[in-house]
């Protein structure tokens, strides 16, 4: 009932009174997802032309870049030609902020910043615009996954750090309650706090849940080892962290009800959404989504991905990396969408562990060592220097010797490096990220 009355008359109502458009973006895209790929690919070409000839005429950064690698985008013929273009990455926006506002855009510009994961937050601008449409897409997205907007939904997620007044809770609150949806605060994961959201989850009966990967790996495995029961939901939506299939089939089985995996990030919000055929669809009519090498050319074997938002004329973002790994491929999917599909997401550069024989160990790795061992609630392995892993885990009274043992002889099998040294910590708590997130595998190689 809620549900309907938002989308057809609170929404619309709530744009009327702030002269703001993020109905009719959305109701846009939800009618472009099922447009031809050849379609959403003009669109997207018509929409990136635009953009850069407005990069090359009024942003600083990129004219005097362009100009100095002897650059005309309106030579372009085609997205293909992004590859003539350098790409940015977060230093040279912190390094020339000013200069990548847009002439005649300067009041126009609001501020955000990342959570900054590597301890150096980046600040960057957006636009009103660029802003709803983020919204627009975001409800599309989640809405394959059954948490549309209006829809009850239950959100765990990392609760701000930062002190704010009465006034700014009370405004965040009314906030949530119009969009129906309940934030639950998941930074702090011990099994009291855990047997307390179960009971909260029960008595709020949610239509969908939406959560970090963390909190929603540490219910679920709390509630399948007590035997206690979850809310069943529609779609149970994973966000903001790195997604991996053991983390899937736990979390599935605990909610009995399908995981959806997004992918997305501050700069951008939401850049990818599983659909119900289990394919994750790139918002390619609003964002261009490149895999690059390290010299910026096109890596069709995967890279670094390299990401145009098409609609923040402000503070634009041409070929940004934005440190996250992975394969954008073709449109082709059962849903009937024609958006093109991200074949692979190999998780951030910072996610991705390296030994000094050269060999290279994804985080889905230490998942399937850890599951097995009951006495071992959550983890984290960090490596602080290219021949030393430190692996942290918060451990239950039944954890054992030879659990240890079993998982160190387990770790050195598959590292097959004399050289690597690996320590173990017991804590109590492990370090998130200043927005609650937690890093299960940690590279501090790229901030040396």
């Amino acid at each position: 009932m809620y549900e309907t009355l938002f989308q057809k008359a609170l929404l619309p109502l709530r744009d009327r009174l702030r002269g703001g458009r993020t109905t009719n973006y959305w109701r846009e895209y939800e009618a472009q997802q099922w447009w031809s790929p050849q379609e959403l690919a003009d669109l997207q070409w018509q929409k990136l032309q635009v953009l850069l000839d407005h990069c090359q005429r009024r942003v600083p950064y990129y004219r005097e870049t362009w100009a100095a690698a002897g650059v005309d985008v309106n030579d372009f013929t085609g997205v293909g030609d992004l590859r003539f273009l350098p790409t940015v990455d977060k230093a040279a926006i912190r390094e020339n902020r000013q200069a990548f506002i847009a002439e005649g855009w300067e009041d126009r510009v609001m501020t955000k910043n990342t959570g900054g994961s590597t301890g150096e937050p980046l600040h960057f601008g957006f636009t009103r615009e660029s802003d709803e449409r983020r919204m627009a897409v975001m409800f599309r997205g989640y809405g394959w996954a059954g948490a549309a907007p209006g829809r009850r939904v239950a959100y765990l997620w990392g609760a701000p750090v930062a002190e704010r007044t009465r006034l700014a809770q009370l405004k965040e609150a009314a906030f949530h309650r119009f969009f129906h949806r309940r934030m639950f605060d998941t930074n702090r994961l011990d099994p009291e706090v855990l047997e307390s959201l179960r009971r909260q989850l029960l008595r709020y009966r949610p239509r969908a849940i939406v959560g970090y990967v963390a909190p929603l790996q540490a219910l679920a495995d709390y509630a399948l080892r007590q035997g206690r029961e979850l809310p069943r939901v529609d779609g149970v939506l994973a966000a903001a962290e790195q997604l991996y299939s053991s983390q899937r089939e736990l979390i599935e089985e605990a909610f009995r009800s399908p995981v959806f995996n997004t992918y997305g990030c501050r700069e951008f919000m939401l850049i990818a959404s599983e659909c119900e055929h289990g394919r994750m669809h790139l918002n390619s009519d609003h964002l261009v989504v490149e895999a690059v090498d390290e010299a910026g050319q096109p890596a069709t074997e995967g890279g670094d991905l390299a990401i145009i938002d098409l609609h923040n004329f402000g503070f634009p973002f041409v070929r940004y990396r934005n440190g996250d790994q992975g394969l954008p491929g073709a449109a082709g999917c059962p849903c009937g969408r024609g958006l093109p599909v991200l074949d692979r997401l190999d998780g951030r550069s910072l996610d991705i562990l390296r030994t000094p024989s050269g060999a290279t160990i994804p985080g889905e790795y230490f998942f399937n060592v850890m599951r097995p061992v009951e006495g071992v609630r959550r983890f984290q392995v960090v490596q602080e220097a290219l021949d030393r892993l430190e692996v942290r885990y918060v451990l239950g009274p039944e954890f054992t010797a030879a659990d240890q043992e079993q998982i160190e002889a387990e770790i050195r099998r598959v590292l097959n490096d004399d050289a690597m040294e690996v320590t173990y910590r017991a804590m109590d708590e492990l370090p998130t990220t200043a927005s609650g997130k937690l890093r299960v595998t940690l590279s501090r190689l790229e901030e040396t």
